[in-house]
């Protein structure tokens, strides 16, 4: 099913053998580390104390032995093909067991096929051979043997065509996706790119996309969840407009473009900001008349408690004369004038809490992973097919 445009199909074998001479300028640069000074509190509150940057660079420089981590992925098979003009690197490693399942899987920013060695023999070699798996682990483009782009456009729905391509160069017709952190979104376009062929994904973290049409269908604490959300706009929408909404539908983490769901995403956002604002600006000016008019009671109780001259206050006009002024009066006032403050500030409170609750409303579902907000994207026919499908075994 693949898009891509291949100038050959051959797969070739790979050795990682990286010459000696770049290992020792790579420690002689990390040894010639120019070191800031050291930060003045005893926390991270001033970024990475350096005692610890030190460290960490001491390590890579004297204590890491790359021939040894060479050593352990040149001890599997490793291959190399063109995928739409750029040479992938990948790890083959097939089970004993013929009828294990294919699986591809892929690894995240800024990780490489290193962070998924030690799950190659459970995998391939279980226990239970019916739990068994034929295992493929690419290098994303731009990753560790992979090449580089030399152009924009290798985005996740590209490099999931370019998978899709290389397991059916494979020869594997029925396959599983698993993927973490940016192989994350790599999987799940997979599933949907080539449910054909895809039986299940298996993400982490999990994506978890809403279904649209189960917007008007949310439970009490689901609505409660959103309405908490929506306490943290993002002012720029404000001044974007629709345009900038329909070019950047997804403003958190995925490639896939909706712009309807983001259009709908900012026009809430607008909203609910200006919401706030004219319910800010209203509170601050009632607190602003209210603390004249107290502070202009309280000059009239020093005044009508202390020895002045009356006439002399008329004069400038500070206040009207003092003895038609006295102190219960000036108290119920006080009192009178914090009551119209709430009363001001209550109902535009409320009424702030209605509109955010009733239109500004659950445009989008978030769900929290390790990369930070996820954000939620319209569940296609061909993602619910395969999702349906079956999972990994």
């Amino acid at each position: 099913m693949s898009t891509t445009v291949e100038t050959t199909t051959e797969i070739r074998p790979f050795h990682a053998e990286i010459p000696q001479q770049e290992v020792d300028d790579l420690r002689r640069r990390l040894a010639a580390t120019r070191w800031p000074d050291k930060e003045t509190v005893g926390d991270a509150s001033q970024g990475v104390p350096l005692a610890k940057l030190k460290g960490l660079v001491d390590y890579w420089a004297t204590d890491y032995d790359w021939r040894k981590a060479e050593a352990k992925l040149n001890a599997l098979p490793q291959f190399v093909t063109e995928i739409d003009g750029l040479d992938i690197h990948f790890i083959h490693a097939r089970s004993s067991h013929d009828d294990a399942l294919p699986v591809i899987i892929t690894h995240g920013w800024p990780g490489s096929v290193f962070e998924l060695l030690k799950i190659i023999e459970p995998l391939t070699e279980p226990a239970d051979g019916a739990d068994a798996f034929h295992v493929v682990i690419p290098s994303l483009p731009g990753y560790g043997f992979s090449d580089k782009p030399k152009r924009a456009g290798w985005g996740v729905d590209r490099i999931a065509r370019a998978w899709a391509e290389l397991m059916a160069r494979l020869g594997y017709e029925r396959y599983g996706a698993q993927g973490n952190d940016w192989g994350t979104s790599v999987s799940a376009s997979l599933g949907q790119q080539d449910a054909a062929h895809v039986a299940g994904i298996h993400l982490t973290p999990p994506l978890a996309p809403p279904d649209p049409e189960t917007f008007d269908d949310l439970t009490e604490r689901e609505r409660a969840a959103l309405a908490c959300l929506l306490l943290a706009p993002q002012v720029p929408m404000l001044f974007m407009g629709e345009e900038w909404a329909a070019s950047t539908p997804f403003l958190y983490f995925t490639d896939h473009e909706d712009p309807e769901l983001g259009r709908a995403v900012t026009e809430g956002r607008r909203r609910e900001f200006a919401v706030r604002l004219v319910f800010l600006a209203a509170a601050t000016v009632s607190i602003l008349i209210s603390v004249l008019i107290i502070l202009s009671l309280i000059g009239r109780a020093a005044g009508f408690l202390v020895e002045v001259d009356p006439a002399s206050l008329l004069e400038r006009g500070w206040f009207p004369r003092r003895d038609l002024y006295g102190l219960p009066t000036i108290l119920a006032g006080t009192l009178v004038v914090a009551g119209i403050g709430m009363l001001v500030a209550a109902p535009l409170g409320l009424g702030a809490a209605i509109y955010l609750s009733e239109y500004a409303g659950p445009t989008t579902r978030r769900s929290t992973t390790g990369c930070g907000w996820v954000r939620a994207c319209r569940v296609t026919s061909d993602s619910r097919s395969a999702a349906r499908s079956g999972g990994i075994r």
